[in-house]
């Protein structure tokens, strides 16, 4: 199915993220390779003769990561990787797992009013703690809503 710009960005996202991963853990990784008779998967990764096959799905189903299961279990272990947002796919199938990554598909400005020492001392930790790259004070606030989140989402 072809993939939107976006998409496509984001589906690189999730490729670059597990390559980089599995390279950190000393495997010799490869992006887009051709299987034999399968087609291209998204990362190959070997070490010590120990195969790992990793595909990527913005917009994962049930059916679609069988599907991926079946084509390309047998080459090795198989990751799937998919946003964390799809929480209710679980797989239980003897080397296979997935792999849960933060992906945001779509984003939401929300203004909001805060005090203002509140919001300089955010901003010089933010500083710190992710320098000055550009979408850190973002990426900063979505982790505090997510740490809130984890500690109030549960209450009536």
């Amino acid at each position: 199915m072809p993939r939107s710009k976006e998409g496509s960005r984001f589906h690189m996202f999730m490729v670059n993220y597990i390559a980089e991963h599995l390279r950190k853990s000393g495997y010799k990784v490869s992006k887009f390779v051709r299987l034999p008779n399968n087609g291209i998967i998204d990362v190959y990764a070997e070490r010590n003769g120990e195969i790992i096959i990793a595909e990527c799905i913005l917009r994962p189903t049930r059916r679609l990561i069988e599907e991926k299961i079946r084509k390309y279990k047998k080459f090795g272990k198989l990751i799937i990787v998919i946003p964390e947002s799809y929480f209710n796919i679980d797989i239980k199938e003897e080397n296979v797992e997935i792999w849960r990554i933060p992906v945001t598909i779509n984003k939401k400005a929300i203004l909001v009013e805060i005090d203002d020492e509140l919001e300089m001392k955010f901003r010089i930790v933010v500083l710190k703690v992710k320098g000055k790259k550009r979408g850190a004070l973002s990426e900063a606030v979505e982790e505090a809503i997510r740490l809130w989140l984890e500690k109030y989402g549960s209450q009536k």
